[in-house]
């Protein structure tokens, strides 16, 4: 049983999903997480800990704690990190701090945040890309009809890929999908490997027109490869993709999940694409590092 007050809370705040700490005179690994007001800590491997910083829940906690005397407790945008002394021995190491924002290594900005640049669109029917496909604020806006998918005009064949996706809170759940290695001619759909953005399956392979790959048979019906499990925020929120493409591998995190690999991938140049799958999706900050 875990409270309040137990090792891995967010103190006073959140009791830990579980015990996962190791026996006394064992180091423990702890990965702390703070991407805008999302915050997660994870603990041994197993994420004990996830709150909000901007939530109505977060400003219930904190009125109902002994933090509610400290005028903006837990709301500041950035801070110091601090390790307490409270009157026992400890010891640390391996402290390192990672800025989530800094580029990848050789960087290349597959969207811009202004305009289209560097990608070209095919769609169903006379549908122009600027029929479908708009930017404002930074944010790439796909309305989701008629099916179709941009892609890139360059191809890349090994790389680490992020992107961020959201779906309208207003609008609902939807479908979209990151093509990966796309080759051969246009069309709905083309020659790939789907990362799916489903809403509820992020993190599903999805094989198009029989792509070379090998899969976990215990999660693959058909064409379609289960994640392990449910790793996307509430609709509306936005969520990270973490696609690694390195030689015959394709492994696939949602949030920091590792949700679904594969392997024996056919290791091709070929396009990136996003598809229109009839549902409105928004992307940004989509990012590629290559391996060479």
């Amino acid at each position: 049983m875990t409270i309040l007050t137990s090792a891995g809370s967010n103190y006073g705040l959140h009791a830990p999903v579980r015990d996962v700490t190791q026996p006394v005179g064992f180091f423990n690994q702890a990965r702390i997480v703070a991407n805008g007001p999302h915050v997660e800590h994870w603990l041994n491997g197993v994420k004990i800990v996830e709150c909000r910083l901007d939530s109505a829940e977060w400003k219930q906690r904190i009125a109902a704690s002994k933090f509610k005397k400290y005028e903006g407790f837990g709301v500041q945008p950035k801070g110091h990190t601090a390790l307490q002394d409270h009157g026992n021995d400890i010891w640390f190491r391996n402290i390192k701090i990672r800025d989530l924002s800094a580029p990848l290594p050789n960087e290349v900005r597959l969207f811009n945040g202004k305009d289209l640049t560097g990608w070209t669109a095919h769609l169903q029917g006379d549908a122009r890309m600027e029929d479908v496909w708009s930017v404002a604020d930074g944010v790439l806006i796909c309305k989701g009809r008629p099916a179709g998918y941009i892609r890139t005009e360059a191809d890349y064949t090994n790389y680490v890929l992020k992107l961020e996706w959201r779906f309208d809170p207003a609008k609902g759940a939807g479908n979209s999908g990151v093509l990966l290695r796309m080759i051969g001619p246009d069309k709905v759909w083309p020659r790939s490997v789907e990362a799916q953005l489903q809403s509820g399956n992020a993190g599903d392979f999805w094989n198009i027109d029989e792509f070379p790959m090998k899969v976990n048979p215990a999660r693959t019906k058909g064409r379609n490869t289960k994640k392990t499990h449910l790793a996307e925020y509430p609709i509306g929120e936005w969520n990270e993709y973490e696609i690694i493409v390195n030689g015959g591998s394709v492994v696939l995190y949602v949030n920091r999940e590792k949700l679904n690999n594969a392997w024996d991938v056919w290791e091709t140049p070929g396009k990136i694409g996003l598809q229109s799958e009839g549902a409105e999706i928004h992307f940004r900050n989509i990012r590629l590092s290559p391996i060479k």
